[in-house]
């Protein structure tokens, strides 16, 4: 993963975060139609905010993302709109209707691509 320049009319910047969030308890809930519905949701979400994304994976239990945005946009609402989106989406169309919720509260963020022990020990930590 790795991030290149993007050049506009007045700033040069290269701003991009690697998001991990996982579903309650990190519960294998996903399943494959549910993961294509997911990964077209996102896909959408950042076509129509104009992030770029550089990595997408979404499995049973979690969502990883890497995204390269804007220098004005804040980590925290990339993820909380993206959460949103997609439990939306999945609500109204009847999807894990008898979860109370389909995704943690909590997320990880860094600016470069973690290592495996810690995204592990991060899902780890949301099946408590």
């Amino acid at each position: 993963m790795s991030f290149s320049y993007r050049h506009e009319q007045h700033q040069t910047h290269r701003v991009g975060f690697y998001f991990l969030w996982t579903t309650l308890r990190a519960r294998n809930v996903l399943k494959a139609e549910h993961r294509n519905q997911c990964r077209r949701i996102i896909e959408s979400f950042c076509k129509d905010n104009e992030y770029e994304i550089v990595e997408l994976k979404v499995n049973d239990n979690s969502v990883q993302l890497c995204v390269q945005v804007w220098p004005d946009i804040a980590a925290e609402s990339i993820v909380r709109q993206c959460k949103r989106k997609v439990s939306g989406a999945f609500r109204k169309k009847g999807i894990l209707k008898n979860y109370p919720s389909i995704f943690t509260r909590s997320y990880f963020v860094d600016v470069d691509e973690p290592s495996e022990s810690e995204i592990d020990r991060f899902i780890a930590k949301q099946r408590r």
